[in-house]
């Protein structure tokens, strides 16, 4: 059932949900209502209206597809961890749920969201073509018109500060021998959303899957040669003294042997390697040879402290036992760093093994 919720918008008084759906057979949704952390919301206003851009991508969908639902600002709204949206399928004989990207503590009144149906309208507009997604509906990948040579990734820019972001890590990393930060190129704003047009860099991305199911779970595949790549990456972006979310999907292998940091919109402060690194062990828990020769080859270079890395593997595990809270297998594999970590003795333990 296709669907999605475009803004999220916090009023004094209310919040607004603006978004679209349709039934599997393309018809508008009879009935919606809200939760706030499965629970019913009472006192909403729900409107309809026509999508006719919800039309160029499903032609088979009826009007109006378009809602936009007042929610009553009460504590139990304003303190829920997740507000989503309930239809029922006529079609298909079943509920369906539209989430939000944020709990509404999260949201200001100038947040708003762009959908992959609004980027695209948009940059068709000014002749780029060609879409695909990347990381869901939150990066999208196009051709233009006058450069068909050349891809672009387009990111949705909420606060406005991604260009002078770019700037900043082109002009400190320019001519560096270990790391090529992402390029920016001039993007553009509309309305209330920023698009901006990035380089797209050409590479490998290893593989790291949170899925047990898959070979790659917890980066069982990526070899301990690696540990090399990833202390010179660290090394470099002390530089800056950011970028926290620092694995795999963000590094990108290109041809000609560099490497490439990308999604660098989400990062903050992060002063050293120690904290990098404990974030990078973490997420390799399926793989001890690899965490084993990353602790080692860190410790011969002196990059990293004994006691600063044990905070900081407590501190990380910590937020990813919060993160899976939900996924008990997932949150096993942190616990136990976390108990490695919190006890000194079997710190100890885990520090020689580096040796």
């Amino acid at each position: 059932m296709p669907g999605y919720i475009d803004d999220i918008l916090r009023m004094e008084h209310h919040i607004r949900l603006t978004g679209w759906a349709i039934c599997a057979d393309g018809a508008p949704v009879s009935t919606l209502s809200v939760q706030a952390d499965g629970r019913d919301i009472s006192g909403i206003e729900c409107q309809r209206f026509p999508r006719p851009d919800v039309r160029q991508v499903f032609p088979h969908a009826s009007q109006p597809c378009g809602f936009s639902i007042l929610i009553p600002l009460t504590p139990l709204v304003a303190t829920c961890g997740q507000l989503c949206v309930r239809g029922w399928d006529e079609a298909e004989g079943r509920a369906f749920f539209l989430q939000t990207e944020a709990a509404p503590a999260q949201v200001s009144r100038e947040r708003h969201h762009i959908s992959r149906i609004q980027v695209r309208r948009r940059l068709r507009r000014r002749g780029y073509y060609g879409f695909s997604t990347l990381k869901e509906d939150r990066a999208h990948l196009c051709r233009q018109a006058r450069r068909p040579g050349k891809r672009y990734t387009i990111k949705p820019d909420y606060n406005g500060d991604l260009p002078a972001t770019y700037r900043r890590l082109h002009e400190t990393y320019l001519g560096h021998p270990d790391i090529h930060g992402t390029l920016y190129l001039p993007g553009f704003r509309e309305r209330r959303h920023g698009l901006n047009i990035l380089e797209y860099v050409e590479g490998e991305i290893l593989p790291w899957s949170e899925d047990p199911a898959s070979p790659a779970y917890g980066g069982r595949l990526i070899p301990p040669d690696t540990c090399e790549t990833v202390i010179h990456l660290s090394e470099a972006l002390n530089l800056l003294e950011v970028h926290t979310d620092f694995y795999w999907k963000n590094f990108v292998f290109r041809p000609d042997g560099s490497v490439a940091i990308i999604d660098w919109e989400a990062m903050e402060p992060c002063t050293d390697s120690n904290e990098r690194l404990a974030y990078l062990y973490c997420l390799m828990f399926n793989h001890p040879e690899w965490q084993n020769t990353l602790l080692g080859m860190a410790r011969s270079r002196g990059i990293i402290q004994e006691e600063n890395f044990r905070i900081q593997l407590r501190q990380k595990s910590q937020r990813f036992l919060d993160q899976w809270a939900d996924h008990p297998t997932l949150a096993e594999t942190q616990a136990g760093i976390h108990r490695q970590a919190s006890d000194h003795r079997e710190f100890q333990r885990l520090w020689k093994k580096g040796c």
